[in-house]
């Protein structure tokens, strides 16, 4: 395999990575605007439970903030690969 080739391959695995980790980011950020009843119908489709359940909502003292990261590192990597692509054709 030439070169050439290899690095087109790069820059195309660094695209789809960085734009999985953006729209991971996108999902886990939007799902705080969401209510809970959404999620709560939503888990029970893939369950099976029945709708008579229960749940208690607590908020959790020390969130982490990962969709952060995960934003970052996908612009990050989408930046990567469009200067890679550049680099490739010059």
């Amino acid at each position: 395999m030439n070169r050439p080739r290899l690095e087109i391959r790069l820059c195309r695995l660094l695209t789809v990575i960085g734009l999985i980790l953006l729209v991971y980011a996108a999902l886990v950020l939007a799902s705080d605007w969401l209510p809970v009843d959404f999620w709560m119908s939503l888990s029970q489709l893939f369950s099976g439970q029945d709708r008579d359940a229960y749940y208690k909502i607590v908020e959790v003292g020390g969130r982490e903030r990962y969709e952060v990261t995960a934003l970052v590192l996908g612009f990050s990597l989408i930046v990567l690969a469009i200067m890679c692509r550049a680099r490739v054709r010059t």
